[in-house]
């Protein structure tokens, strides 16, 4: 058993084992590939209707380990989805790509003979015009980067990260997430980093043109440690930086970065309902696009209700959209992920329902929100998807998740 499960462990049986659910989330940390056949699929929305692809199936791909998945696409529309194969425990690092006519897999851990993921890490990924960037925990403790078309460089490289301080990511399950700020299209990469069970901080790894460098945000923002395998998520705002995640007492954060690194308390100040300190959801969140309106998503309370917190007009609301839409919670370990659509600045939130375990939409049209089942393969409630991530082009939708099947 892993130093991160382990560490998992250690947080449940501390007076957290009254969660009712969790027996799932330690189900979906602990499952590996011979007990299911993860595979990785497609839920598309064309502006008509809704279709699954087993993309797994399609591309004879290796079956996948459901701990992180990265996704976004190219100018050009091409469709990139990178995850961690399970196949005889190597981690290797995948690519699933579109080229606009047939979807193929490609094995990047040995393309770049770079060093494969570790057993417990989130990924996260973007493109800048065709230049490509997948961002992951190596099996050595450090983040890395797999690149293409870096500097002209179009052949997949791998570069280890200065993240080691002092174990880097080795012992931080999940939360990791990466995006780009206006100025010189700066890249910035955000990781927990669990050196002991106290040291629970975030880190943040910038690249400034020339070098990368590494910063403690909890320890420059006075903010909260975070909770343990936790999804974390974030954006840009020209070159402001905002990052989301849940501490230790459930509550959702902002560390934000205008002038100087900040820490808000999302829940205090939206007057929301604090998460279960066991259930690894982690948040979603995203910008509205062309305004400044934050929006974020996460999982809270018994039942494990959708949140949606909302900054606009210099204010933070909380709703609880389960209760709003008579949706079930969400499947504790599952990630949620979410977007607007354009031009119509429509949101849409992505989740594994506790209620029978299928990938289910919540939908706001501009006036009311409701919610649908996607017409997704029911996966296996010990376990779930674990793990999601999705975008649009335009209204049209893309979302990928992990089925146990």
């Amino acid at each position: 058993m892993t130093r991160p499960y382990s560490e998992l462990w250690l947080d449940a049986t501390q007076g957290m084992l009254r969660n009712r659910l969790l027996w799932i989330v330690l189900a979906c940390s602990l499952v590996v590939a011979p007990a299911f056949a993860q595979h990785l699929h497609e839920l598309y929305y064309n502006n008509v209707n809704w279709t699954d692809t087993d993309l797994t199936s399609l591309t004879g791909g290796p079956i996948l380990y459901p701990q992180g998945v990265a996704a976004f696409y190219t100018p050009n529309n091409d469709l990139h989805v990178f995850y961690a194969s399970n196949v005889s425990l190597n981690f290797h690092v995948h690519q699933l790509y579109f080229n606009g006519s047939s979807w193929s897999d490609q094995d990047l851990t040995a393309v770049t003979g770079g060093v494969s993921s570790s057993n417990s890490s989130g990924m996260s990924g973007f493109a800048i015009g065709n230049a490509q960037y997948v961002y992951f925990c190596g099996s050595d403790g450090s983040v890395h980067e797999y690149s293409y078309g870096n500097n002209g460089n179009f052949n997949w490289v791998d570069a280890r990260l200065p993240s080691v301080y002092p174990k880097g990511c080795e012992f931080a399950p999940a939360g990791l997430v990466a995006f780009t700020t206006a100025t010189n299209n700066t890249r910035h990469v955000f990781f927990h980093s669990h050196a002991t069970q106290t040291t629970r901080t975030i880190r943040h790894l910038v690249f400034n043109g020339k070098v990368w460098k590494n910063q403690n945000i909890t320890a420059l923002s006075k903010g909260a440690k975070a909770q343990s395998a936790n999804y974390l998520s974030g954006f840009s705002i020209g070159d402001a930086q905002y990052v989301y995640f849940t501490d230790k007492n459930g509550h959702v954060h902002e560390f934000s970065f205008v002038s100087s690194w900040q820490d808000l308390d999302v829940t205090a100040a939206s007057g929301g309902v604090p998460g279960g300190t066991f259930t690894g959801s982690g948040t979603a969140s995203f910008v509205v696009p062309g305004t400044t309106q934050r929006e974020v998503y996460y999982a809270a309370g018994n039942n494990q209700d959708v949140h949606r917190a909302t900054f606009h007009n210099n204010t933070w609301t909380d709703s609880d959209l389960s209760s709003l839409t008579g949706t079930s919670g969400v499947i504790s370990q599952s990630q949620i992920t979410g977007f607007a659509t354009t031009p119509n600045n429509q949101l849409h939130v992505y989740f594994s329902s506790f209620g029978n375990g299928d990938v289910n939409q919540l939908f706001y049209n501009g006036s009311a929100w409701s919610e649908s089942t996607l017409p997704s393969v029911p996966v296996i409630v010990i376990g779930g998807p674990c793990t999601m991530a999705g975008f649009a082009i335009g209204n049209l939708q893309h979302v990928y998740y992990v089925s146990q099947n």
